[in-house]
């Protein structure tokens, strides 16, 4: 049995610190969704072109069943199977209904890299959250993004565990410059 995962609570003192793990969720938020419409998407063509080519190769048989005047019974069997085959995989493509699935996630990536240029928008403040008031600047852009983020968050689909875990185990680095969020690349040899 695997032991229990530490729940971790982020306990920000100052302002700087509360949008930084505001945009630490965001960032990998968008992340865990971006994943999840690839992962739907290729799921979404996995069945889908099976289904296209059975319903296909069951439409053809059938024809060539009803041209013969059905009198050819192995020709009717494997129509009957390619029929069903494809009626079943038909009806598991209607119910993940993963082309849908696959755009809403993209939809939630899309809103959090919105949110993440807002966050990123907002010059950092050492100021300390206690001392804050609610009707400063400070203050109701806090509360503006805080709003923001609960609406994108209660929005976005649910997420694969799978997904989740992946995304969630990757080392984060904070940088400071636009150039060290691209890989760093060494020159290549002549």
């Amino acid at each position: 049995m695997a032991e229990p995962r530490t729940q971790k609570v982020f306990e920000p003192e100052t302002v700087g610190e509360l949008l930084l793990g505001w945009q630490l969720h965001v960032s990998r938020r968008r992340d865990i969704h971006e994943q999840a419409a690839r992962d739907a998407q290729g799921w979404s063509f996995l069945v889908g072109v099976p289904t296209a080519v059975l319903a296909g190769l069951a439409g053809s048989s059938a024809v060539g069943v009803w041209q013969s005047g059905g009198s050819n019974g192995t020709l009717a069997i494997i129509g009957g199977v390619l029929g069903l085959l494809a009626a079943i995989l038909a009806s598991v493509q209607a119910f993940l209904d993963l082309g849908s699935r696959a755009e809403r996630h993209r939809q939630a990536a899309i809103s959090y890299k919105r949110l993440l240029r807002s966050f990123e928008r907002v010059p950092a403040s050492d100021h300390k959250l206690s001392e804050v008031r609610d009707d400063s600047e400070p203050g109701r852009e806090l509360q503006r993004l805080q709003a923001e983020l609960g609406e994108v968050d209660g929005a976005a689909p649910v997420v694969p565990r799978r997904i989740a875990e992946e995304v969630e185990a990757r080392p984060i680095e904070v940088v400071l410059k636009a150039s060290e969020l691209a890989p760093s690349r060494t020159p290549s040899s002549p």
